[in-house]
Formats: structure tokens, sequence, C-alpha cells
């Protein structure tokens, strides 16, 4: 009997696509997150702590 895996749920967050994939000047994972935090108007700080930091 086949059994369907769970769907993770969605994330609230922007798809922002990492400038630079596929060449030597890809964005870091820490210029990243900044820009996505950027793009939501909230600090870094409140990106790591309200959305990233509790899904551990």
């Amino acid at each position: 009997m086949l059994q369907k895996s769970p769907i993770p749920p969605r994330s609230r967050l922007y798809n922002l696509e990492p400038i630079g994939i596929g060449t030597p000047y890809v964005e870091s994972l820490t210029g990243y997150v900044i820009r996505l935090a950027e793009q939501h108007c909230i600090t870094t700080r409140q990106l790591l702590l309200n959305e990233i930091a509790p899904l551990k």
C-alpha cells in the first residue's frame, strides 16, 4: 500500500532568486537573508527570530 508523503506547510516569505547563480559571484546566505528581510520591510533580526528560528 502506497502512503502519501505529507505536504510541508507553505512559506510566508517571498521566493527571491539568489543573485549570481552559476557564476563565481553567487550571493552568500548572509546576503540573501539580509535582502529577504529588506523585501519584507523588517530587520534581519526580526526575520531570524520570528520566521527562521521557530522552525528548528
